[in-house]
């Protein structure tokens, strides 16, 4: 026979779990509203208030994405500010945590794949590849993080300039991927991959801009990054400030910059892009570094023959002329700039 006390805590049981369903969904909320500090320090209490409730561990990750998007907003031009890379430092302590006290709870290969993202978002390529390796050797391949951790893997080797390791993630990642637009994006970023470790195209142009033209030639010895825009582009001129910013911090070292600038005066295709037209863009974007006006139909010569299939983009170029890396700009770390410039390479006499 049950005493007064089992009854009585028997009674409060539905109690607490509508309490405990209460703060999750008001966590949630603040989540969703992008109230990012609110709903870290919402998430943390019910974690700490429901320690031994299934959704404890959840509770904490949750907590951990809520530091990664306030993380987000307090960078600059892409870059982490002292206060960002704090913020990041915050959600991976999170994630660390569930993977040591819970490394078998079912959201620990959540866990496993955040610790890796946050590793990216800090600049640290190779520490993001080990957490990746890890995962990928250790998850079960029905888990739903394991393909998940794959691409990410294939993304970190790009950035760490392994392309031939990416492509072979990349394949096998679409081997078994459903169709989706995610999984498009990854197909296109395998295109992408398979263009690399050849020589650069020859750029074309059919005007310069900024500087004098120079043939691809000219720049052996160094390392280029080639930007592709548009006039008429509002995301170019987005990331106008972050390459003119990276132009600012690289070129001293030996990194030289050109922009391609699509033909066309608007996205329709229809009018082309005349001598002064090119020139008065030119003068007042403000990138301080050569433009050329890409030559022939479609989306110009040039961005034809480097791949490039969306606006804004972006490749670089070793110091012996081959094209090493290409992607959207918000995507290029640091860390890859600094291995091209620590590999050799001469001027030619």
């Amino acid at each position: 026979m049950l005493t007064q006390a089992a009854l009585l805590l028997l009674a409060l049981l539905p109690q607490q779990a509508d309490t405990a369903d209460a703060e999750w969904n008001a966590a949630m909320a603040l989540k969703q509203q992008n109230k990012f500090s609110e709903g870290a320090a919402a998430f943390e209490g019910f974690a700490k208030a429901h320690a031994d409730a299934p959704r404890a561990a959840q509770a904490l990750l949750e907590a951990g994405v809520c530091w990664i998007g306030l993380a987000k907003t307090q960078q600059v031009l892409h870059r982490n500010t002292p206060v960002s890379s704090a913020t990041f430092q915050e959600a991976n302590k999170l994630f660390a945590r569930v993977l040591a006290e819970k490394p078998a709870d079912p959201v620990a290969p959540r866990a496993q794949y955040l610790a890796g993202q946050i590793a990216l978002y800090l600049g640290d390529a190779e520490g993001a590849l080990k957490i990746f390796d890890k995962a990928v050797a250790t998850l079960e391949p029905k888990s739903e993080y394991a393909p998940k951790c794959l691409e990410r893997r294939a993304y970190t080797r790009r950035q760490l300039l392994d392309n031939q390791g990416a492509v072979r993630d990349y394949t096998e990642y679409l081997k078994s991927a459903p169709a989706s637009d995610g999984t498009e994006l990854i197909r296109r970023a395998l295109r992408m991959t398979q263009t690399l470790e050849r020589p650069a195209p020859v750029w074309q142009a059919e005007h310069w801009a900024l500087g004098d033209p120079l043939a691809p030639e000219a720049y052996l010895g160094d390392v280029v990054v080639v930007c592709f825009l548009a006039s008429w582009c509002d995301k170019c001129a987005r990331e106008k400030e972050y390459e003119k910013d990276l132009k600012k911090r690289f070129e001293a070292r030996g990194v030289r910059f050109v922009g391609v600038v699509q033909p066309w005066q608007q996205h329709d295709g229809k009018t082309r892009h005349t001598l002064e037209t090119f020139t008065a863009f030119a003068a007042g974007s403000g990138y301080g570094f050569p433009l050329l006006l890409d030559a022939a139909a479609g989306p110009g010569a040039t961005a034809t023959a480097f791949g490039c299939e969306s606006l804004p983009d972006m490749a670089l170029i070793d110091r012996k002329g081959r094209l090493r890396w290409h992607d959207n700009p918000v995507t290029l770390l640091d860390a890859t700039l600094e291995i091209l410039l620590r590999e050799e390479g001469e001027k030619p006499r």
